[in-house]
């Protein structure tokens, strides 16, 4: 039943991609149902592992940017964003907006494909107990010295002029105007992962729960620095870090972890998120609106207009020049660029380089007279590749996410860690362009080859719970 499904969602791409170049856009109410179908239908049926937090995160991540479009299946001639006459123009043009979605609807299918794809093998089943190869973990002044760290770079990028959050306002920070490193909040908050992953291995339980309690005020502390900068996303996805590694903890015995993974109770996980993300909305809403108190009007005017239609008005930007004839096909141009933008900022600002692509400029600033800034996972490579290359590049990312997720339940430091930052960089990635996943990853191998010195060095073996491969159950399907 998978292959068929596989297949006709194939078939569902190449038609679509097909007529796309032919110049054939299907009417958008047709684009918006089939997207709002296949969401749906991916997150209740796509499994690839017990829990498949990425997934089914991932999908809703890049289905809720065309949360916005509804409107279009009552009137065609809506429009979500206020905004100067070219934008108006465009959001009320039927043809744009029929593009516009039918990109979506493409990059929808193609990630969906390959995250079907990557659960083709039978995964392993895990029980938890006792083993005699022990992991080790780092001695208490190591894992406050990390803690110290973490605190130590989301400092750097805080504003140096106040230690409360300023509506709308960044601020002077000592990472981004001075030395130009532009990632030091993440690099905090990886530490941070660290640590946590640290205490899952740690076998002792007071020395857990001392670690623990320690990890929670770092925790609250980089939540109240970060917030203070006026920025979101770090902090979200150090939250949304945490939480995965949790729910999906290798070394955990207790009856709610034992319970999640029979049960497979993935309503618990919203239940832990909504909270947050309503908090992290409602921040957005204060800070956009430069309003100190939330009134139902503010909250539902920010919820309207969150960062999640903004990053749209960039697809909307491009299928309006595509529509007009005035799109530059860069053909892997950008990529290029990604390339050459590797190097760290602070060593590039330090040798007077700048960057192909910097947090200024690049391709999520493709359209400053009517975008917002950021720019969705889809726009890229169609600029580059045009629909073929939206397929077959959302193709290789559902892929990678779905395999990065099955890695992530074994026991392994790197495949923890690398899963622990796809959720980290999943909002940047999927809504600011691709250098925040590629830096992410980057951070990630630093930190793996970073921790497994310290454990040379420092870890220690202890009588300690570690999970027993068991033999292999089915495979995970759709259940179709």
């Amino acid at each position: 039943m998978r292959g068929l499904v596989i297949l006709v969602l194939l078939c569902l791409g190449t038609l679509l991609v097909v007529l796309f170049e032919l110049g054939i856009f299907l009417p958008a109410s047709w684009n918006i149902t089939l997207m709002l179908v296949l969401t749906l239908g991916g997150i209740w049926k796509i499994r690839v592992s017990s829990l498949s937090l990425a997934t089914r995160w991932f999908i809703v991540l890049y289905s809720v940017v065309f949360i916005a479009t509804l409107g279009y299946l009552f009137d065609p001639n809506y429009s979500w964003w206020p905004g100067g006459e070219l934008s108006l123009a465009y959001q009320t043009n039927p043809d744009i907006i029929a593009l516009m979605t039918m990109i979506g609807l493409i990059g929808l299918v193609g990630l969906m494909v390959g995250m079907i794809l990557a659960a083709q093998k039978t995964p392993k089943q895990i029980r938890y107990g006792m083993s005699p190869n022990q992991p080790r973990t780092l001695p208490l002044a190591i894992f406050v010295l990390i803690l110290a760290t973490a605190l130590f770079f989301v400092w750097l990028i805080t504003p140096t002029d106040s230690a409360t959050y300023q509506l709308g306002t960044p601020g002077f920070t000592i990472a981004t105007n001075i030395l130009g490193f532009y990632s030091a909040g993440v690099v905090g908050i990886s530490f941070i992962i660290l640590a946590f992953l640290d205490a899952q291995r740690e076998s002792k339980r007071r020395a857990r729960r001392l670690k623990l309690r320690l990890l929670a005020l770092g925790v609250v502390s980089v939540l109240f620095l970060q917030l203070s900068t006026g920025h979101r996303s770090d902090s979200f996805g150090m939250l949304l870090s945490l939480t995965a590694l949790y729910l999906t903890d290798p070394h955990a015995t207790s009856n709610v972890r034992v319970w999640f993974l029979k049960f497979r109770k993935t309503r618990l996980v919203a239940l832990i998120l909504i909270p947050v993300v309503v908090f992290y909305a409602a921040f957005g809403v204060l800070r956009a609106s430069g309003e100190r108190r939330l009134d139902p009007t503010v909250v539902l005017d920010g919820f309207r207009y969150g960062t999640w239609s903004a990053v749209l008005l960039t697809n909307l930007s491009l299928a309006g020049q595509y529509y007009e004839g005035s799109m530059v096909t860069d053909w892997g141009a950008t990529y290029v660029d990604y390339f050459l933008s590797l190097p760290p900022g602070f060593l590039t600002k330090a040798l007077g380089i700048e960057r192909a692509i910097e947090p200024t400029h690049g391709p999520a600033w493709w359209f400053p007279g009517i975008s917002a800034g950021g720019i969705d996972i889809a726009l890229v490579p169609f600029k580059n590749f045009h629909t073929p290359g939206v397929l077959l590049v959302l193709l290789l990312v559902g892929y990678l996410i779905a395999r990065i997720e099955r890695a992530g339940a074994q026991p392994r430091v790197l495949n923890r860690i690398v899963y622990a930052f796809l959720f980290n960089v999943s909002i940047p990635w999927f809504w600011y362009g691709d250098m925040n996943f590629i830096r992410g990853m980057m951070i990630a191998a630093v930190l793996w080859v970073s921790y497994s010195m310290a454990l040379s060095a420092f870890g220690r073996h202890a009588s300690e719970r570690n999970p027993i491969q068991l033999q292999r159950i089915g495979a995970p399907s759709l259940d179709l």
